[in-house]
């Protein structure tokens, strides 16, 4: 690196929080950076992905997955705590889009530990036959940052379910996800470590490769941060990009019929709606799909309009709660 690092060991799992420190970190600091972190379950969305096309919103709901979107492109990637993050940040823009110099020290780090890290592709690492790594970068008022993860003991499962949106068809300009066999790096090493053991160690080994020097956020930058992370981070606006419209095509197969429902959501609301499908109605479906014009593409949003509407009059055996997994959520 060009400069002393500032190295930042960060124990909090909030990502929100997280996701507001890089930007922190990139936009109102100066300086290089380099920091290592950890989310709670989360699916981290990129800059340019239409988030609804990238979850399974009810395994995301009934798992306690958070949504959050980050800065940078590139695809959706679920984080636990068994997965380990990693940021790079520079003042300039030498380094734009040279995955391979900051992917270096870690390539280097892992090779230490005994696996076959090398370079894939331009973005990603891999070992043992797996993607352990993607990374992403972004420029902003003349700095650059460069983050990727490393998959360690992650719950692979989670990653699945939480990512695999099998049924949902939505027809958006949202870059999707690209899906990679992965591995996690625990199973390639040949003494066990917990991701919070391999997590001190890692730092440790970047610190005395690159000579950096450890910087620690101060009360009122953290205040500072949590700030950003409530006016931006937190809301919906930003992690649904409720100004993006899209078709959205959900396909559900219930006990009383195959339900398919066809959307149109503009600024995350439900603009339209056509249910069709081998379903018995017992009621006006029409009715009901005008009920819901105007409610917040949200489960929320959608739960309390299918109870005002009286939803299981209109469509037999089907709750509030089956016509909120209809319409995706």
């Amino acid at each position: 690196m060009p400069e002393t690092l500032k190295l930042i060991f960060h124990t909090g799992t909030d990502p929100y929080f997280n996701l507001a420190l890089e930007e922190y970190l990139l936009c109102r600091k100066s300086g290089s950076f380099f920091m290592l972190w950890r989310n709670s379950k989360s699916v981290i969305v990129g800059l340019n992905q239409n988030t609804a096309a990238e979850i399974n919103a009810a395994f995301v709901r009934e798992n306690g997955v958070a949504v959050v979107r980050r800065l940078t492109g590139g695809g959706a990637v679920f984080h636990d705590e068994g997965n380990i993050n990693y940021t790079f940040i520079e003042n300039g823009t030498a380094h734009q889009n040279d995955y391979a110099y900051f992917s270096a020290p870690v390539i280097e780090t892992l090779k230490k530990y005994g696996t076959d890290a090398s370079l894939s592709g331009r973005n990603d690492i891999v070992a043992g036959g797996g993607k352990i790594s993607g990374a992403a970068q972004c420029v902003k008022n003349g700095r650059t940052l460069h983050h990727g993860t490393l998959l360690y003991s992650a719950d692979l499962s989670l990653l699945e379910g939480a990512l695999n949106v099998s049924a949902l068809k939505i027809e958006s300009k949202g870059i999707k996800s690209v899906r990679s066999r992965v591995a996690n790096i625990a199973s390639l090493l040949d003494s066990p470590r917990t991701a919070q053991e391999f997590m001190t160690e890692f730092f440790e080994d970047i610190k005395a490769l690159t000579g950096g020097e450890i910087y620690t956020l101060s009360p009122d930058e953290t205040a500072q941060v949590n700030a950003l992370a409530d006016e931006k981070y937190r809301t919906d606006g930003w992690n649904y990009d409720s100004k993006r419209a899209f078709n959205l095509r959900n396909e559900k197969r219930l006990p009383s019929g195959c339900y398919d429902a066809n959307l149109r959501i503009e600024n995350s609301v439900i603009a339209g709606l056509r249910l069709y499908g081998d379903y018995f109605p017992a009621g006006d479906v029409s009715a009901l799909e005008a009920a819901m014009t105007g409610v917040g593409y949200n489960y929320e949003s959608v739960l309390a309009a299918a109870e005002k509407a009286d939803v299981s009059a209109v469509l037999p055996g089907v709750t509030p709660k089956d016509f909120a997994l209809i319409l995706g959520l």
